[in-house]
């Protein structure tokens, strides 16, 4: 779930699921009360998301730094230097 997306009001946008499954689910909204949101105020490092493929940001203050190492994908890290929006280029990644 993309609690994290302000922008993303129903269940098929807020879903982390490959394109597929996620038009399997429902253009229902969310309800508001139940919404955890983010402010975008400082940049959010999240995991457990099992991602694949090449590391990318997920918006310009929220990176997922899961990349499965754990089934054979990759260890991320970002190199932080105190910025408020995040950049591409200081992600970096060992593995597949």
């Amino acid at each position: 779930m993309r609690w994290w997306d302000n922008a993303a009001e129903t269940y098929r946008q807020a879903a982390m699921l490959t394109d597929g499954e996620r038009k399997a689910l429902p253009q229902q909204p969310i309800p508001e009360h139940v919404r955890i949101g983010y402010d975008g105020a400082k940049p959010l490092f999240i995991g457990h998301y099992w991602l694949s493929g090449t590391p990318q940001l997920l918006s310009d203050t929220v990176a997922c730094l899961d990349y499965s190492i754990a089934k054979g994908g990759r260890l991320v890290a970002y190199r932080w230097d105190g910025e408020r929006r995040l950049d591409p280029a200081k992600l970096h990644w060992v593995g597949c």
